[in-house]
């Protein structure tokens, strides 16, 4: 296989990891009545992708598969945003305890307000700004991870199955900067994959202390 056909198989494999990673939030997050995904990190992948989609409509049209896997990613963060909007409010008024005059819908909507005017801006200023703004969310997002199952104290909203996915498909993500000779981004998305590699070990030793409490 050639240096492209590598790449093109990687992109392929890193957008349908991610995606089941989603669903896998959508579905516990229904499931155990809570959300999966951190608030940041839920308001720094909607922003990008909803971004990302409109900017493939402006400028490549034509290419199908981008509208429809930025369409569908769209899409999987409503189903992870109306989870948030519906189980939050026990989880996320402990986090935000030192928010006395602030309540947490009024911080949610800051947060995202603040998301969106930082990747706007780097739409504008930073040519290359898909691919850092991609990056550093997904490194924000596995650090995020981590902090919430210390948060929760527990893996209550988590599961070995989001683990794996997002970590699989960081992997992906990585190797085709590195193919493509983005070094920078390489590295950025090794340190995503050695968090999301201490994310699933962290997963797997809380639940095991579940169980064996059980």
């Amino acid at each position: 296989m050639t240096r492209g056909e590598w790449i093109g198989l990687f992109d392929i494999y890193q957008m349908i990891f991610w995606s089941v990673a989603y669903i896998e939030c959508i579905r516990i997050g229904f499931k155990q009545r809570t959300y999966c995904m951190p608030l940041l990190a839920i308001c720094m992948n909607f922003c990008w992708e909803t971004l990302s989609f409109v900017d493939y409509i402006i400028h490549d049209g034509e290419n199908a598969f981008s509208l429809l896997i930025y369409g569908a990613w769209m899409f999987l963060d409503l189903g992870i945003i109306v989870t948030f909007i519906l189980y939050h409010k026990e989880e996320a008024q402990k986090f935000a305890k030192g928010f006395a005059r602030t309540t947490i819908e009024r911080y949610a909507i800051a947060v995202f307000a603040l998301v969106a005017g930082v990747i706007l801006a780097m739409y504008f200023l930073i040519p290359t700004w898909k691919g850092y703004f991609s990056f550093t969310d997904n490194l924000i997002m596995s650090a995020l991870f981590i902090l919430m199952l210390y948060q929760r104290k527990g893996t209550r909203g988590q599961s070995i199955s989001i683990a794996m996915t997002k970590c699989i498909g960081t992997l992906c993500a990585t190797m085709t900067v590195l193919l493509s000779c983005s070094y920078d981004l390489a590295i950025m998305g090794l340190v995503c994959f050695i968090l999301d590699i201490a994310y699933i070990i962290l997963v797997y030793r809380t639940r095991q202390r579940e169980k064996n409490k059980a």
